[in-house]
């Protein structure tokens, strides 16, 4: 009499059993449920959608939530972050009942019902009505910044209740704005001086004595002409490029700054001369292109013309520094003798041959070479002497040694091998410092807990300064702790694969004298804060 019960529960289990797998099927068959957060219709100027300018980031949602029961009966609780725009998105909800909820956020959810017919995308909050626009400036002028404000209009279209956002800076001859449905004033504000609006339309419609109305589904085109003083606002400005950087010649003039919605550009006459015709009074960076390498000078505008900006290239030596040869040999790398600090990562001492020449910076990359080349210094303690640090990835460093190779001065420019670092560093000597340590480098017994400018201790016996100590060196191996196990004894380059590259050397901070061993292979990663990550240069002659 038992049998039938045991069948049938059994037969209740692979029916539970085989629901499941087909609520699992269902799932993962199920529909596609996106949408777009828009602004709630009391909102303070700006968006709910992350990374839109003018609302509190408090105030902004910044996850959608999908919850609720499928058909099968399970429940789905399921969160994704808003992306670009407002757009969200849950792919594969099976068929059932469920809330979508702006968190957090005061927007009224939405209850939705996912079946097998796709649903249209969701709008959560108040849809947006798109406005576009163009600036004319009489005369051909450059375009100015100024901002255009969006009123809410009374009931009777007299007046303002209130500005309800403010539009982003107009961009060149064109700008955009996103709005609720409604009927809105249209006024300029932060005109430089010497502007101001000729007129502002929208179709028919005069936006100076009338209010913009806009509906969602359409999109309403205003167009704007700015007038112009006399005599006009704008300058001259006028300049040289001497020298070039590269193997092509300098043949545009980029002028951008804080007076300008976009960029200006110029061409470079035959005798290196460029001129600006029409710019307006403000602070500006004028750059020089193409150039891997940044040729530019910083100009100030003001309400009288700028006559003979001079852009001059740094000279070759400027940007990759000095270099000293060496010669092949053979050395210990590891762990010197008689040193009792060594780590095992720095055993087993062994033999290795460097079979062909090189040359090696005599000096660790400086401020002044790497803001020359990438136009940028991340340095924390800033001279231009001082070498460049808070060089923090690899691949930052390969960044500036691409820039380099550009320039077609016969060379190619990398960074040395961790046994070409160890080779070069020891100049010959087995001990743990190749010299009085004090004497050599900078570290946190003498340091002042800061980097020096480069040059300014005593050298190594080839010739090389601050080998050790002021900025730990990127070498090009992938880091293993093992590797001098299996190392070959000719031009090791280090494991083939890795998580890891690392540097060598020590550092002004942070580095006891253990630290600043010829043989210690440093810190598994830059430490942030912490250590001082910079460059050494490696290079050999291109060979045709």
């Amino acid at each position: 009499m038992r049998k039938p019960v045991l069948l049938g529960t059994l037969l209740l289990i692979l029916g539970i059993g085989s629901y499941a797998g087909l609520e699992a099927q269902t799932a993962q068959g199920g529909q596609s449920v996106r949408g777009r957060v828009n602004p709630a219709e009391n909102s303070s100027l700006g968006s709910l959608v992350p990374g839109l300018p003018g609302m509190p980031r408090t105030a902004r949602g910044n996850q959608v939530r999908l919850a609720g029961k499928s058909e099968g009966g399970n429940s789905i609780d399921r969160s994704t972050a808003i992306g670009v725009g407002g757009s969200f998105e849950f792919p594969d909800v099976p068929p059932g009942n469920y809330q979508v909820t702006v968190l957090p956020s005061s927007i009224p959810p939405v209850s939705i019902v996912v079946s097998d017919i796709a649903l249209p995308e969701l709008q959560l909050g108040t849809p947006l009505a798109r406005v576009l626009g163009t600036v004319n400036v009489e005369g051909g002028g450059p375009q100015p910044r100024f901002q255009l404000e969006w009123m809410t209009a009374s009931s009777n279209g007299t007046g303002a209740a209130g500005v309800r956002r403010a539009a982003i800076v107009t961009s060149g001859a064109t700008f955009a704005a996103e709005l609720p449905a409604g009927s809105f004033r249209v006024a300029a504000s932060g005109l430089p001086a010497g502007f101001s609006i000729r007129s502002m339309t929208a179709a028919t419609t005069d936006l100076l004595k009338e209010p913009l109305n806009i509906r969602v589904g359409e999109t309403a085109r205003v167009a704007i002409t700015l007038a112009v003083a006399s005599p006009p606002p704008w300058v001259r400005v006028s300049g040289h490029v001497t020298g070039r950087v590269g193997p092509l010649p300098v043949n545009t003039i980029r002028l951008s700054g804080n007076s300008l919605a976009g960029v200006l550009t110029a061409s470079v006459n035959s005798d290196g001369s460029f001129e600006f015709p029409k710019v307006l009074p403000g602070q500006y960076e004028a750059r020089a292109l193409p150039s891997t390498v940044r040729i530019a000078a910083a100009i100030v505008v003001g309400n009288a013309e700028v006559r003979d900006v001079t852009l001059a290239a740094p000279a070759l030596k400027d940007l990759v520094g000095e270099f000293v040869k060496i010669q092949p040999g053979e050395f210990m790398m590891g762990c010197s003798p008689n040193d009792t600090q060594c780590d095992m990562q720095e055993s087993p001492p062994h033999r290795v041959g460097i079979t062909k020449p090189f040359e090696m910076g005599k000096y660790e990359v400086t401020q002044a070479q790497w803001e020359a080349v990438m136009g940028t210094n991340p340095s924390q303690f800033k001279g231009r002497d001082r070498p460049v640090e808070n060089v923090n990835t690899w691949v930052e460093a390969l960044e500036f040694i691409d820039a380099l190779n550009t320039l077609g001065d016969g060379y190619r420019y990398r960074i040395p091998t961790e046994a070409e670092w160890e080779y070069a560093a020891r100049a010959g000597s087995p001990d743990a410092f190749p010299g009085i340590l004090d004497s050599i480098a900078w570290y946190t017994a003498n340091s002042g807990e800061q980097t020096h400018p480069v040059g300014q201790k005593q050298p190594n016996a080839w010739g090389l300064y601050d080998t050790l100590g002021n900025v730990s060196e990127w070498v090009a191996d992938w880091y293993s702790p093992t590797y001098y196990a299996e190392s070959p004894a000719l031009d090791p380059t280090g494991p083939p694969t890795g998580s890891l590259r690392f540097p060598r050397g020590g550092g002004a901070i942070f580095s006891i004298p253990m630290w600043v061993r010829v043989s210690y292979r440093g810190r598994k990663g830059p430490v942030p804060g912490r250590d001082l990550y910079g460059i050494r240069l490696a290079r050999e002659a291109i060979t045709q």
